[in-house]
């Protein structure tokens, strides 16, 4: 069963891009984000720091919720374009 609570702080993924990092690293629109590399993720600011500081260009340990199922996945994430 999914704590409601757990789920007021977090980054849902609405859509993927085919062929980006996270789609290739196996997640999926609908996931859940916990933690990258184990640092709790508590919103798109907190993951937006966390993957500008010092993750790109390496593998990063994703964990996330899917459903009911706690999961991980290796993604790489990439320099993002700025707009």
């Amino acid at each position: 069963e999914v704590n409601a609570r757990l789920l007021r702080n977090t980054v849902r993924i609405r859509e993927l891009q085919t062929g980006s990092p996270a789609d290739r690293g196996g997640l999926k629109a609908g996931d859940i984000i916990l933690a990258l590399d184990g640092m709790p993720v508590t919103g798109v600011d907190d993951m937006s720091r966390l993957l500008d500081h010092g993750v790109i260009g390496r593998q990063v340990t994703t964990t996330l919720l899917r459903g009911e199922a706690k999961l991980e996945c290796v993604i790489a994430p990439e320099e993002r374009e700025r707009s």
